[in-house]
Order: C-alpha cells, then structure tokens, then sequence
C-alpha cells in the first residue's frame, strides 16, 4: 500500500499532487474539526459509534493549540461538546463558556497503540515537518535557508527528507525540496487514511523534526523519535482567518507554553528523557482523556442533543446540499 513518496522524478509529482487532490466519497459532516486528519474514523472506534452517523462534537484540531483563550470558532460553534487533548485547555474554555468540555484521548495515540505501530529496526535519517501554508494564511519564510541549515545539520541526522502537509503540495511548496534533492513525503488529504500514512512515514526515520512547535513533535516522541526544534522559523502571513488578526501573526512568539515547547526541544541532544515524555503525553490526553464507554456517552448523547437545536436544521439543508454537490462534481471529473 502505497501512502508515501519520495525521490525527486517526474513521477514522484504526479503521484504527490494525486495525494493531494484525493476524490472522496460522501459523508456527512457537520463539524469540521470532527473529522479533520483523521480524527473522526478512530474517535468513533474509541467510542463504539459507527461510521454512518455524523458526529456532533467538535475538537481541538491540533495538539497544544489552546493557550490563552478558545479560538472564535470553537466558541461559536453549535456542536453540543467541545474537547481538547489536555486538561489545561479544558481549565481555559471553562473561564469562557458552560457548554461541556472534556479532555480527550489523542486518536492517533490510539491508532497507533491498538496497532501497536513502532519505529523500524533499520530506522535511519530525519523527516521534517516544516510549518505549513492553509488557504487562508501563507507561510512566507525563507525555505532556501531553510533547506541550506538542513543539509549543514549534523551526519548523524542525515539524510534528510521532508514530510508537507496537503496544502503546501496544491500549492507548489515542494518543488524547492525536489530541486535540492529532498525527497517530499505527504500523508496527502484524504482523512480516512490520514493517520495511517502519517505513521508510515514516521516509523521509517530515526529522528523527526520541524522549524516550530506542532502537533508532529508530540506524535513523534509519544512514539518514541527524538524530535528536534530547529531551522529558520515560520513566518505567517494571515490573510482572511478570523481567528487571528490580520497580517504577521506573534502568537507563537507570544506564548509562554510554545516558547517553553521551543526551548526544551530545541538542541541536538534530543533523545527522550522524563521530562519531554511527560509533556507530550499530558497534552495528548494519555493522563487525563475521557474513557471509552464516557466517550461513548458523549458521543451519542450529543448527537441526540442536536435535534432540539435550531441551528442544526438550518444548517442541515446547506450541508446536504453541498455535499451532494461536490460528489457530483468529483464523479465527473
């Protein structure tokens, strides 16, 4: 089963860009951070709820996200629950909402332990996830200098290949990385088989890295890869997200939690110890995350919580329609 390509010949474009530009099957989604990289096939699993039902919750997309208050669109959300991956975030919605919150248990921890996934024997080199573009906000920092600190790093760090998130392959972000002879590896955008081709890739490289703190740092130590802060840092240019204000963010720069992140990982001695394992896995609900029968409960308790909504019926009908449509349109190209 191919999930991941590397090398840089013509070949390895075309198959990247069909990663990235997946046709997908229809399936109700009501809340998109529910089913966003792969969190809403193995939710389901941790909560006994099957896939033909929509879910009625809506979750942290990334791992440590949250650190001094709800993003706008978490807060003004219908969804009946909000859950976040650590115990602390759920402590900073409560200062601003009463809807329930829950810490939840990571679904790629999950997968990847009841798979029981590990790191290859013949393990060799470092992956990087560098920080990524979305439609809304460009990524705008130097990758050239990026990829010239890269290949100064260390031997035993070496060789190099680079893991890109879907958008940054739309938009054309990987050539610069073929061009120097980086092999470009992407867990592409189909979410069904999102966090499977993510642990293909990891599982193959002995150390992983990024330019800036992200959940690919959390997911690679809880599997036990060193993970190392390192190179030219982002650098985001928001241009229409309204959870941000516009123009050059410093949230990053702003947050104690990330900075602290930043400097614990940062560095070349990067083999695991106490301290670093501890923080990963407070933060992907490994502690704290609700159990799988509560889950359960949340799930189909909110689901049925959501008939006595107004919104939901006026949302109902645009989405129905919308994914009609976009089935449609994808069975013709």
């Amino acid at each position: 089963m191919e999930h991941f390509i590397s090398n840089s010949l013509d070949i390895s474009r075309k198959k990247l860009s069909e990663l990235c530009n997946s046709k997908h099957g229809f399936k109700l989604q009501l809340f998109w951070t529910s089913e966003a990289y792969g969190f809403g096939k193995y939710i389901r699993k941790y909560g006994y709820y099957p896939n033909f039902l929509p879910l009625a919750i809506y979750n942290e997309h990334g791992v440590g996200s949250v650190v001094d208050n709800p993003f706008k669109h978490e807060l003004e959300s219908y969804a009946p629950v909000m859950l976040y991956h650590s115990p602390e975030a759920v402590r900073i919605w409560k200062k601003f909402s009463k809807k329930p919150c829950y810490t939840f248990y990571s679904p790629f921890v999950f997968y990847r332990r009841t798979n029981k996934i590990v790191q290859d024997r013949d393990a060799i080199g470092t992956i990087v996830f560098p920080d990524h573009s979305i439609p809304s906000m460009d990524e705008v920092s130097d990758t050239q200098a990026y990829i010239d600190q890269l290949k100064n790093l260390p031997e035993k760090f070496q060789p190099i290949s680079a893991c890109l998130h879907f958008q940054d392959i739309r938009i054309g972000r990987h050539e610069i990385y073929l061009k120097n002879n980086i092999p470009v590896y992407s867990a592409g955008d189909d979410f069904n088989l999102f966090i499977e081709r993510f642990y293909e890739i990891l599982r193959k490289f002995k150390y992983a890295s990024s330019n800036q703190v992200g959940s690919s740092l959390f997911y690679a130590v809880e599997m036990g890869v060193p993970f190392f802060v390192y190179g030219n840092k982002a650098e985001n240019i928001n241009k229409s997200d309204p959870n941000y204000p516009l123009g050059k963010l410093t949230d990053y720069e702003n947050s104690e939690f990330h900075q602290t992140l930043d400097r614990i990982f940062s560095g070349f001695d990067c083999e695991i110890n106490i301290k670093k394992r501890e923080i990963v896995e407070r933060n992907l609900g490994i502690y704290d995350g609700i159990s799988r029968k509560k889950m359960a409960y949340v799930l189909y308790s909110s689901l049925l919580k959501l008939f006595f909504y107004k919104s939901f019926y006026r949302d109902i009908g645009g989405r129905l329609i919308r994914e009609i449509k976009a089935l449609v349109y994808n069975e013709k190209k």
